[in-house]
């Protein structure tokens, strides 16, 4: 994602629809709930989680730009529960709360922290290795979608515990990128497939049988099917059981600010 609103107004709004059920990214900065996937509170623009280190590192961000905010007493109960990976609430009464007070209060330092946090962690590497692979638009879209799923890292042996590397490593066992010489339907669908593989493995441990963590990853394969490389608009889509679309003139009506990414 260059410096190209346009385009980052569809790739947010995709990843927005599969996260938090809401075309509209700008909506999402403030939503925060425990869904039940092991991971503590789900919050943001694309699901920062207590149970994670990405929330520690937006909250000690947070705490740079407004030393006041409701977020920093809960720093220490925050890398605790980083540290063990753990999804429990202890030490985070209020905090939900405190997340929707600062949406509220302090939106600008609010949404540049979450940014800071996307662009850093996410989707920086994200947009690099797409270009080192040479993939398109597309192929932006699906990275990034699958970075801010699995996780940035590597060196898991287990489908389920495969983060955003790992899948990239095992999608090219199977299949040459474009920068390789390959063709890149093949391999964006070698790896949504192993996308498909780490999310049910990782349905099967959680006895989780959600048929709807799925969606992203169909309507990824459709465009794939489509060759819709560029994104281009319309695009219809369904995503957590509901069917969005989403059109130039919707695009148009977002903020631009809100995918300012360099200033955050």
């Amino acid at each position: 994602m260059d410096k190209n609103y346009d385009l980052r107004k569809r790739i947010m709004s995709l990843v927005g629809a599969a996260e938090n059920s809401d075309i509209n990214y700008s909506n999402n900065y403030s939503y925060i709930e425990d869904i039940g996937d092991g991971r503590g509170y789900t919050a943001g623009v694309i699901g920062f989680t207590t149970g994670t280190n990405d929330m520690v590192k937006l909250v000690k961000h947070y705490n740079k730009l407004n030393p006041n905010n409701e977020l920093k007493k809960y720093q220490d109960a925050l890398t605790k529960l980083s540290e063990s990976k753990s999804d429990s609430h202890k030490g985070l009464n209020g905090f939900k709360k405190a997340w929707k007070n600062a949406s509220k209060n302090d939106r600008d330092n609010f949404i540049k922290v979450q940014n800071y946090v996307l662009k850093t962690d996410y989707m920086t590497d994200a947009v690099n290795r797409a270009k080192e692979d040479g993939l398109s638009q597309l192929g932006q879209y699906i990275y990034f979608d699958a970075i801010v799923k699995h996780g940035p890292g590597h060196g898991a042996t287990n489908p389920k515990d495969w983060s955003f590397d790992d899948l990239r490593n095992e999608a090219k066992k199977g299949a040459k990128t474009p920068a390789e010489g390959g063709n890149e339907a093949d391999y964006l669908n070698n790896f949504v497939g192993k996308r498909y593989d780490a999310i049910s493995a990782e349905q099967r441990a959680d006895e989780d049988n959600n048929p709807n963590v799925y969606d992203r990853l169909k309507v990824q394969q459709e465009l794939i099917k489509d060759s819709n490389f560029d994104l281009k608009l319309p695009l219809k889509f369904k995503m957590n059981d509901e069917n969005f679309e989403l059109t130039q003139n919707i695009i148009n009506n977002f903020n631009d600010q809100d995918v300012d990414f360099e200033h955050a």
